[in-house]
């Protein structure tokens, strides 16, 4: 059993240490919001700080459903401009969850640049959230 884990565990990180999309913890600095939060149901959104990224303000969003495995299974949007970097899964993400994204994203944009200035923490963020 324990053995299992340790493959498991090592092939993830494998994904992770293989996969040049991503920093060597980038998601593991962003805060995942689910749908009950956010009012996208089957979506994960990540949020999180910029300040040592040099992608700038961004957001990452999953292309699965509810789940991430890598960052094959996600593509991103910068903030403000809404530019859309990453192949979209629209088979998951439909124009119309595209649409509820974008509308979720403008709605919160203010608390979204604050906390990628590190103006806030996750905590405030999900209190200040506004769902669609």
């Amino acid at each position: 059993m324990k053995n299992n884990i340790f493959v498991k565990l090592n092939e993830f990180l494998n994904k992770i240490n293989y996969n040049q999309s991503l920093n060597d913890d980038e998601l593991f600095e962003m805060a995942n919001l689910h749908g009950k939060h956010t009012g996208l149901d089957d979506v994960v959104i990540w949020v999180g700080s910029s300040l040592k990224s040099k992608h700038g303000k961004r957001i990452k969003v999953s292309n699965t459903n509810s789940k991430i495995g890598s960052s094959l299974d996600c593509f991103t949007i910068t903030i403000p401009e809404l530019e859309i970097i990453g192949k979209v899964n629209t088979k998951h993400i439909t124009q119309y969850k595209m649409g509820k994204i974008k509308e979720f994203i403008i709605l919160n944009m203010n608390i979204i640049c604050d906390i990628c200035d590190e103006k806030i923490d996750t905590v405030d963020f999900i209190n200040q959230m506004k769902k669609v």
